[in-house]
């Protein structure tokens, strides 16, 4: 699916129409958004009870991580 996604962006041009980005964003946007809850399901349904408080903050890190990956300064 996200070959057919990468292969529409390549026809992406100056006058595209703004429909056209969008089909392209939801192609490659709707299976991502369906895995991340598959992974995190899978991955507590086989941790151990002991390993759950870990997992939570890595899989936590993760997602929190893509909002702030240029880097978090203070003013």
């Amino acid at each position: 699916m996200l070959i057919v996604a990468f292969s529409l962006v390549l026809l992406l041009g100056d006058t595209s129409p703004v429909v056209f980005l969008l089909v392209i964003t939801a192609i490659s946007g709707i299976p991502q958004g369906l895995n991340n809850p598959a992974n995190q399901n899978a991955l507590y349904y086989q941790a151990a009870q002991e390993q759950l408080a870990s997992l939570a903050l890595i899989l936590f890190g993760k997602s929190i991580s893509c909002f702030f990956a240029q880097g978090v300064t203070g003013s």
